[in-house]
């Protein structure tokens, strides 16, 4: 029986999932340069004071299971746990309130806001992402066990639901605003997962 390889790209999509989750307090508002660059600016100043604390953060970090957390129920919410956990929220939200944002809450659903937008944009330019035929055709050659074969469907599963909310449900008003921004965000994003 030939060992289960399921493509990178769904690392890449279980990934994506946790970072991204539909926001709607502020779906509404539109994106404009100065709020965009506000929250770069408070990306950078969360980075510079975040690596201040990381060991902090961490220890509360690591008590949370991703894979109990369901991708796409990410939230706010759960996004700021560890900084609630660890104490350090009020002094995260100091450094946002510095930028225009009103709260914390209103910094993440943002955050996820904008990492969606940029993570479609990025999806458009791969468009075979999504592809899961090579799995399909995996899955119907009957050499896989049926727990193998469970993890294949589910790999298919995740990936339709992140081409929904990467594709389908995001605002084009969004991707647009965002495009001119987009290689500084990513380098915001690398430097966030370093």
């Amino acid at each position: 029986m030939p060992a289960l390889r399921l493509p990178a790209v769904t690392a890449l999509f279980t990934l994506l999932a946790l970072l991204f989750a539909t926001s709607h307090a502020l779906a509404a508002q539109p994106l404009t340069p100065s709020l965009i660059e506000n929250w770069m600016a408070s990306q950078k100043a969360l980075q510079q004071w975040g690596a201040a604390h990381e060991d902090e953060i961490a220890r509360y970090e690591e008590h949370i299971d991703m894979s109990q957390v369901n991708p796409m129920e990410f939230n706010a919410e759960t996004m700021l746990k560890p900084l609630r956990a660890s104490g350090l929220y009020s002094q995260a939200e100091r450094i946002v309130k510095q930028h225009d944002f009103s709260s914390m809450e209103s910094w993440a659903e943002l955050t996820i806001r904008i990492t969606k937008a940029a993570a479609s944009i990025e999806m458009d330019q791969t468009p075979d992402a999504f592809d899961m035929s090579q799995i399909k055709a995996m899955m119907a050659s009957g050499d896989f066990t049926p727990e193998q074969e469970a993890m294949m469907q589910q790999a298919i599963d995740q990936s339709e639901m992140m081409r929904k909310q990467l594709v389908d449900d995001i605002n084009p008003a969004d991707k647009k605003a965002l495009q001119p921004y987009l290689n500084e965000i990513m380098r915001l994003m690398e430097e966030e997962v370093r």
